[in-house]
């Protein structure tokens, strides 16, 4: 798993934004296929919309990875027996709109793949841990085509809770190619960088460490200390792979104090 368990209260509280939903408004969820692939085998084809389908030569293969759209009914019993399996995934989301699901499916469709530095990059938009640097980085246009006219975005956080994100809808057309510029693209970047570490550092050790989620603020804690230490590369992986096989829950003082203590080991074997 890479974010904590789903809290308790996480359906109950997806129930209640149904049951407050203004007239003529609509939930639809977003489920990132890549973390179970072919989860959207459980749901009828007629009730879901995956985004890859639309790419050029795309396989069974690609679609079990694909993320897909989906109405939520919280009388469907498949619906709720697909988003349990999610629970410690960064997988589930919620959009609220007047558009229907298909509407929204072909616009989010557009923006799988976006030109990015002179080539072309997976907007992983479907990805809880990305999608608050998504809304945050694109343009007020380029929210437009990627959400039109929905007025909300709720996702599970590394914490397990729901996050809202407010936004400003605006029924605009579709994306024909969309693209990010090179300030967007490496602030995206830069978002997934401890998540990218935290993933290198899994497959070097497979464990068992501490859980994803604990990891990733473990890895957080020893980049503020490397960057406020102005450590480079290599020293600066290697200072964070150190600290994350601590195990440990840090605090900046603990962090600081065993970074000086490596930093003392590296000058004795130099």
């Amino acid at each position: 798993m890479l974010i904590a368990p789903f809290v308790d209260s996480w359906m109950d509280e997806l129930c209640a934004r149904m049951r407050d939903l203004a007239t003529g408004q609509r939930l639809h969820l977003l489920v990132d296929g890549a973390f179970i692939p072919g989860l959207h085998r459980g749901i009828r084809p007629d009730r879901k919309v995956m985004l890859f389908a639309a790419l050029p030569g795309c396989s069974d293969e690609a679609l079990d990875l694909s993320p897909f759209l989906m109405a939520f009914d919280p009388e469907d019993p498949s619906v709720r027996r697909i988003l349990q399996r999610c629970s410690g995934w960064p997988m589930v989301s919620v959009v609220q709109t007047h558009e229907d699901v298909r509407q929204l499916g072909a616009r989010m469709a557009a923006w799988t793949v976006v030109e990015a530095d002179g080539q072309r990059f997976h907007l992983r938009f479907a990805d809880t841990r990305r999608i608050p640097a998504i809304v945050q980085v694109l343009d007020p246009g380029q929210r437009a085509q990627l959400l039109g006219p929905a007025t909300s975005w709720a996702c599970v956080t590394r914490s397990g809770v729901w996050q809202e994100i407010r936004l400003d809808g605006a029924d605009v057309d579709l994306a024909a190619s969309p693209s990010l510029d090179a300030r967007q693209f490496g602030l995206l970047v830069e978002d997934s960088r401890i998540d990218e570490m935290l993933a290198l550092f899994m497959r070097r050790h497979p464990g068992p460490f501490m859980p994803a989620w604990q990891g990733y603020e473990v890895l957080a804690l020893a980049l503020q200390v490397a960057e406020k230490a102005r450590l480079k590369e290599p020293a600066l992986l290697d200072w964070c792979e150190f600290l994350w096989r601590e195990g440990q829950i840090e605090t900046p003082s603990t962090a600081a104090y065993k970074f000086a203590n490596w930093q003392a080991t590296q000058v004795d074997r130099a």
